[in-house]
């Protein structure tokens, strides 16, 4: 009797709120926003807004400079972290690039050119500029040819490069490099008439010599391994005095004289035909050696002189791209071995922070 008793109650006390409800509802009706439309928003503090937005801005120009900073000073991973809170805070295109170029010139002086290459790329994304998006291109093919001689990729990038209409500096670096790659690449069919395309006077100097070297190529001393092994085949050590080995010259054919006099002996005169074996294994092994080592070291020779002529190539003729940073302004520098660097001006940077706030934020 009590359950049924509750349970009515409950129904009767639900009934109830349900038609309190629906009075609400029809007396505040017209104040609810019909479907389909949202309340007006609240209203919004300009001034608060123009405040926060200088925040973030004048945060962004501080993280540049602690990023410049500490670049120059070569604190080169902290540059990275305020570098990459620059582009975070700073969405414009330049900060974009300014960044990414650093950032990748210091992976490049600490030898990874792979995430340097990925920075440059990055920076020539972001380029405002044509000329800038340019370099920026060039100094990821520069790491490309010098970093990972990758000179087939590198021509394949600088003959697309070629087609785009391009600045006159510009223009002339791109078919330069050109005309290195194929010496690099020692390609048959050297275009030669890229040099009356080159309209400044250093790339067209530059441009003759590097043709002078590309046949000079050709009447490098080397070594014929075949004929270091067969004189050395005929008489052991021979080979060696043929490669400029004296020293080991004389060593290869001491010990195969050696023991092929004491096999001679042993079998000759000692009736010992097991010290004969004995001496004539071992002195076999020396023999296939002193050929081997004739052989090898011929290449080496080779391989050496083939390092030196295109690293004095690389040293001489190949236009070292790079870039510097003061106060108001990125420049990018060309220079050919120890000559004077190129400039080209970029974007600007803005006014270093003081002492008080690189020692509060540092």
């Amino acid at each position: 009797m009590k359950s049924h008793t509750a349970g009515w109650c409950l129904v009767l006390f639900i009934a109830c709120v349900l038609v309190h409800t629906h009075a609400l509802a029809e007396e505040f009706g017209e104040e609810l926003p019909e479907a389909g439309h949202t309340p007006m928003a609240l209203p919004v503090d300009d001034t608060k807004a123009d405040d926060f937005a200088l925040h973030i801005a004048r945060q962004a120009a501080l993280e540049l400079q602690i990023g410049l900073t500490l670049y120059k000073q070569r604190d080169d991973y902290r540059a990275i972290g305020s570098l990459k809170r620059y582009q975070i805070l700073d969405p414009r295109p330049e900060a974009a690039f300014a960044a990414a170029l650093m950032i990748g010139q210091i992976y490049q002086r600490n030898s990874h050119p792979d995430l340097a290459i990925f920075h440059f790329e990055q920076a020539f994304q972001s380029a405002a500029a044509t000329s800038d998006g340019v370099f920026a291109y060039m100094l990821a093919v520069q790491e490309m040819c010098l970093s990972l001689s990758l000179y087939g990729e590198c021509y394949r990038r600088l003959n697309a490069l070629s087609q785009v209409e391009l600045g006159r500096e510009s223009a002339d670096l791109v078919r330069y490099q050109l005309l290195y790659s194929e010496v690099v690449l020692r390609s048959p069919h050297l275009n030669v008439g890229r040099l009356e395309t080159l309209s400044t006077a250093q790339f067209r100097e530059h441009g003759h010599a590097l043709l002078a070297r590309h046949q000079a190529f050709d009447a490098l001393a080397l070594k014929r391994p075949w004929l270091a092994g067969t004189i050395s085949a005929v008489l052991p050590g021979a080979g060696q005095a043929y490669n400029g080995r004296w020293i080991d010259a004389a060593i290869a054919f001491g010990f195969n004289a050696t023991f092929g006099a004491a096999s001679y002996y042993a079998f000759a005169h000692a009736d010992s035909p097991v010290a004969g074996a004995a001496f004539a294994l071992l002195g076999a092994g020396f023999y296939i050696g002193n050929i081997v080592n004739a052989v090898v070291d011929a290449q080496n020779i080779n391989a050496r002189r083939y390092q030196d002529f295109f690293e004095s190539l690389e040293r001489d003729h190949w236009p070292r791209l790079s870039f510097g940073i003061n106060d108001d302004q990125v420049q990018f520098h060309y220079r050919f071995g120890q000559d004077e660097a190129d400039e080209v001006s970029g974007p600007p940077t803005p006014p270093a922070p003081t002492d008080s706030q690189l020692d509060r934020l540092l």
